[in-house]
């Protein structure tokens, strides 16, 4: 995931945009004997670019820096170093760089990371992926990982920034779907890459936590109604930690030591879409990139350079998701339906007791749902009633 990541960063530095990120575009393929890496592949949905930005920086003095350390520890009770004062005032005015700190305290309560405060390499341009008068293809990749801000019969800001409006398909987006590609690996395969084995059939009635799993995966990732699923995956950005409780409460077991990672990725998706600008398409993969290294050095002091002890669980040929194909006609299928798992066993959206099922197009969907809350108010219950 890293190395596709960075091959990422290279083609837009380019002026490339993949635009499709999915499992069934990154390949691992083997560098030698013992190691091997991700690779990015399809490019049928890039875009490329005319207009770049070559931010440069403001021009500041001493006495803007001590009004913003004085400012930061007067309304926010937050000691920061004249490198990071110069770091935000050097990309943003006074106010826009106390709203990033505001920002950044309400995902980090004590320490923010280094990582939150960053500038551009130097000498560095990149495509302006927010130009409105480009004429591109209305593309937005394998609606199963495209961002909740792109799917859908309209587009709407998670968040609108410093002034974010118009949403055009770019680099942060393309982001997201990296994340969200991993939380499904994480959620359905064990450390083997094999379908988890209790995906495979009928969540039993009295197994909560099986139940929970149906139905995260269903309504995340396999539903073939675009604009709940866009309402599911806005309800986590505005709701920022059920994803901590749920989602990543869900993983396989083999997963646990990838944890830390998603929820610091978490953390800042959040924070970028808070405080968009025209800087984050030159930083963000840079800040990933260092979440990644950091916990490849955390996975190594835990387990060396070999995997952990004990044998990790799996099946043997296990069917794919659906929804990890190329196929354009295997993107059609449920894997829900595909897998032969009835739909009623999931969870009860928004408290109903029961879901009552309307057959449309081959497929189940409930009659009654808020299209505005679904999962989550699901998922509260089902823990609530099941501690």
């Amino acid at each position: 995931m890293r190395a596709a990541i960075a091959g990422h960063k290279d083609l837009w530095f380019c002026g490339v945009l993949h635009g499709d990120i999915c499992p069934g575009n990154i390949l691992i393929t083997p560098e030698d004997e013992n190691r091997k890496l991700g690779c990015l592949v399809y490019h049928d949905q890039e875009n490329s670019y005319k207009r770049w930005i070559t931010p440069s920086a403001m021009q500041t003095d001493d006495a803007k820096i001590a009004r913003l350390i004085q400012c930061a520890k007067e309304d926010y009770d937050l000691d920061i170093t004249n490198a990071t004062a110069l770091k935000l005032l050097a990309y943003f005015r006074l106010s826009e760089s106390l709203g990033v700190l505001e920002e950044a305290l309400k995902i980090w309560k004590e320490v923010i990371p280094d990582i939150v405060v960053t500038v551009p390499e130097p000498n560095l341009s990149w495509p302006n992926c927010d130009d409105v008068s480009r004429d591109i293809d209305v593309h937005t990749g394998t609606a199963a990982f495209t961002s909740g801000e792109l799917s859908g019969r309209f587009r709407r800001p998670y968040e609108y920034g410093f002034g974010r409006g118009h949403i055009i398909h770019g680099v942060i987006h393309d982001i997201e779907s990296f994340f969200w590609v991993l939380v499904y690996l994480c959620l359905t395969r064990t450390g083997e890459g094999r379908l988890r084995p209790e995906l495979l059939q009928d969540p039993p009635e009295d197994d909560t936590t099986n139940r929970i799993l149906h139905t995260i995966v269903y309504y995340l990732f396999d539903m073939s109604d675009d604009d709940v699923v866009k309402s599911n995956k806005t309800d986590f950005f505005q709701q920022p930690g059920q994803m901590n409780e749920y989602i990543i409460a869900s993983f396989h077991p083999d997963m646990a030591c990838l944890k830390p990672l998603m929820l610091r990725w978490w953390d800042l998706l959040v924070f970028t879409y808070r405080t968009y600008n025209h800087l984050t398409s030159g930083v963000i993969h840079s800040q990933v990139l260092k979440l990644f290294d950091d916990t490849l050095k955390d996975v190594q002091q835990q387990f060396g350079t070999g995997p952990p002890d004990g044998p990790l669980t799996g099946g043997h040929d296990q069917p794919a998701s659906a929804a990890e194909g190329r196929d354009d006609n295997d993107l059609l299928l449920e894997p829900a339906a595909a897998r032969g798992i009835n739909l009623q066993r999931l969870l009860p959206i928004d408290g109903y007791p029961k879901m009552n099922f309307l057959s449309i197009s081959g497929e189940y969907l409930p009659r009654q749902w808020d299209a505005r809350s679904t999962l989550i108010p699901a998922l509260k219950e089902a823990t609530r009633r099941n501690p």
